[in-house]
């Protein structure tokens, strides 16, 4: 049965029934509100602490009557609504607490919602009726196949800069590839943490769950390696394009400073003739003679024409 209560009549209901549990979802809550709703569900202090608090380390703990996880969510943002690659991936926090009968899910940032999993929970009686542990798997399973879908998304980005690195007619911009990279190495930070605490849930005999509902997390955790596989290829791969990028970068570098050359070499010899001539001294060779002039400027014409001929044979321009 699905209905919506507030915190307070929620737990009261579900103490009246004792076959049925409260899943309570939360928001950003802060210190006072986690006080109040820590104070009616008999939640430890520090449990109430961790709750209140983001940007937290993943991490599994065992209290007394409750089990509870702490994970870093992902969202990804399409390239229409950004300016700068970086901000492809919004990060996020849940923590998500299972009791005998009650389930808190408190979300923090801008991560991944846990909506659907309700969604999809409130239509299935089966699985609501396996009690808070699996809401915790469903909730957990949501937020690493979230990782997948983010990994396959920045894939093809990835596949997109490949691409503009060795196409010979694109001029590549390092900054977006450094810009992806330290986008890849702050997921990397965010998820691999989190393999710890689901290999505690698969295999640790000091901390109870259902032996059916434990199998389920060793899908989970297979999911999250994947995951976390995929996230570190794209660091091999991106430090691979970071040198591509800068080879390529020192190519086309070379490439001007050779056709800067060959201009130099090209007008060195009319530029030095010109200067000489120029100097206005009554006394010079050849300005005696008739047709001087245009032997000079014959000379200039026939030394640019050859080096431009010999440049383009070898390449330089």
């Amino acid at each position: 049965m699905d209905r919506a209560f507030d915190y307070r009549s929620g737990f009261h209901w579900v103490e009246e029934h004792p076959d049925h549990f409260v899943w309570l979802q939360l928001r950003d809550p802060n210190r006072r509100q986690m006080v109040h709703v820590g104070r009616v569900y008999d939640l430890h202090e520090l449990l109430v602490e961790d709750c209140s608090t983001d940007h937290q380390r993943p991490k599994l703990e065992a209290f007394d009557d409750c089990l509870t996880l702490v994970a870093r969510t992902l969202r990804y943002v399409d390239h229409e609504v950004i300016d700068n690659p970086a901000d492809a991936v919004e990060t996020g926090e849940v923590v998500l607490v299972a009791g005998k009968n009650y389930f808190i899910s408190i979300q923090h940032g801008k991560g991944h919602s846990l909506d659907h999993v309700h969604k999809r929970l409130s239509h299935n009686p089966e699985d609501l009726a396996q009690g808070p542990m699996m809401c915790f798997y469903r909730a957990v399973d949501h937020v690493v196949d979230s990782y997948l879908k983010v990994a396959a998304l920045m894939d093809n980005d990835i596949d997109d800069l490949e691409e503009e690195v060795f196409d010979p007619s694109t001029d590549i911009d390092i900054d977006e590839i450094y810009a992806v990279k330290r986008e890849v190495l702050e997921i990397k930070h965010l998820i691999s943490p989190l393999r710890t605490p689901l290999h505690e849930l698969c295999n640790s005999d000091q901390i109870y769950v259902n032996e059916d509902i434990r199998s389920y997390f060793r899908d989970v955790e297979d999911h999250l390696l994947r995951a976390i596989s995929d996230v570190h290829g794209f660091d091999e791969v991106l430090s691979s394009l970071v040198d591509a990028a800068a080879a390529k970068v020192g190519v086309q570098q070379n490439i001007i400073s050779r056709a800067l050359s060959a201009w130099a070499a090209i007008i060195a010899v009319p530029t030095l003739i010109a200067s000489i001539y120029g100097m206005n001294f009554n006394f010079m060779p050849l300005l005696q003679f008739d047709g001087a002039y245009y032997a000079i400027l014959a000379l200039m014409a026939i030394w640019a024409i050859t080096m431009y001929i010999v440049f383009r044979r070898k390449k330089w321009l």
